[in-house]
């Protein structure tokens, strides 16, 4: 495996109000110093990110507690395609819903109950999200962030059952203020019907996504509004890039986190997050210069590239003194390469590119 270590990307979560056509909707981002509106995820300490290279560092990250979900069947947070697939009195929020609380539609179906707090939940053995505590919520299952990932097998470890019911399109965040919840998490327009599109900020199926640079671009997080169709993530190195929800964990090749393998990876992640959590998207690369050089650099990473002849996007550790720097930085398995930026440890399977 080329990939040396793994690094953590340490993110504060919050709330942000930006949801489709003008709704609000819970997100497990913060606003920062750009606000509410934002949609910029601000890194409040930590590494860099899950992949070849990048700061290191450690962090604390708040381990959220909560109720479990059950895998499959019915019941809260459960699949679904019509009510009579909940069971209990629940609603399924299909795919083409206007859900004010989730900003559009789940993927796959939701089965939940409008709540004003968590006792109106509680029959259902779950907890209720709320954007504002004067309004209606919606019941969802907590869920405790954790176990970490340590390797970079583990960004493929199998999904808990117990955990947002192991669901590939659920993912536990921590929305501002609560504790761990399980929240839809689309990646592809694939899992939308009627028309729809999955929206890169919020995602849920929505009749018009988010628009603005994607995923991969450079940004600005401190922004008063982002420049990003999705989410403006933060680095402790001071560079920030666009990206999308996705869930850490499960499949490997079938998933329809960030587009599926050909077009992004489910790779930052907050340091104490593993399978299951929410994570965010690293976008594919067939070529150096497919990154925003010189921040981020394209890698192989075992298990995925071999199968989809795509790398992805990570820092890279700089080697003024040639390979002897990269050798210094345990990457003796890339080169260090002159670049228009100056040399870095790079992986040869990818040319530098124009």
């Amino acid at each position: 495996m080329k990939v040396r270590t793994v690094l953590a990307l340490l993110v504060s979560t919050g709330l942000a109000a930006n949801g489709a056509e003008g709704c609000s909707a819970a997100v497990d981002t913060t606003s920062g110093t750009g606000g509410a509106g934002s949609s910029s995820v601000v890194i409040s300490s930590g590494g860099g990110a899950v992949g070849p290279t990048g700061p290191s560092g450690t962090g604390a990250f708040v381990t959220s507690s909560g109720s479990s979900g059950v895998g499959g069947g019915a019941g809260l947070a459960a699949a679904c395609a019509s009510d009579a697939d909940c069971g209990g009195g629940l609603t399924c929020l299909t795919d083409t819903v206007n859900d004010p609380i989730f900003g559009g539609g789940p993927a796959g179906g939701f089965c939940t109950l409008a709540c004003g707090g968590d006792g109106d939940c509680a029959a259902q053995g779950g907890v209720c999200l709320q954007i504002d505590p004067g309004q209606p919520g919606r019941c969802t299952l907590g869920c405790a962030i954790g176990p970490a990932i340590t390797s970079v097998a583990g960004l493929f470890d199998a999904l808990d059952p117990k955990k947002c019911r192991g669901r590939e399109d659920l993912r536990c965040g921590k929305p501002a203020g609560n504790t761990g919840r399980c929240l839809p998490t689309c990646g592809e327009d694939a899992q939308c019907h009627g028309g729809r599109a999955c929206d890169p900020r919020l995602a849920v199926c929505v009749d018009k996504p988010s628009t603005g640079d994607p995923s991969g671009a450079l940004c600005d997080p401190s922004a008063t509004a982002t420049t990003c169709a999705g989410l403006c993530i933060g680095f402790t190195s001071g560079v920030a890039m666009c990206s999308s929800h996705c869930v850490l964990g499960g499949e490997k090749l079938l998933t329809a986190d960030c587009g599926g393998p050909q077009h992004g990876l489910c790779a930052f992640r907050p340091t104490a997050n593993g399978a299951g959590d929410a994570g965010f998207c690293s976008p594919s690369c067939g070529a150096q210069s497919d990154c925003q050089t010189p921040s981020f650099w394209c890698f192989d990473v075992s298990g995925v590239s071999d199968q989809v002849h795509r790398g992805y996007c990570f820092a890279a550790a700089p080697c003024p003194k040639g390979q002897a720097d990269c050798v210094a930085a345990n990457d003796a398995n890339f080169t260090c390469t002159q670049t228009p930026s100056g040399p870095f440890c790079l992986d040869p399977a990818f040319p530098v590119g124009p």
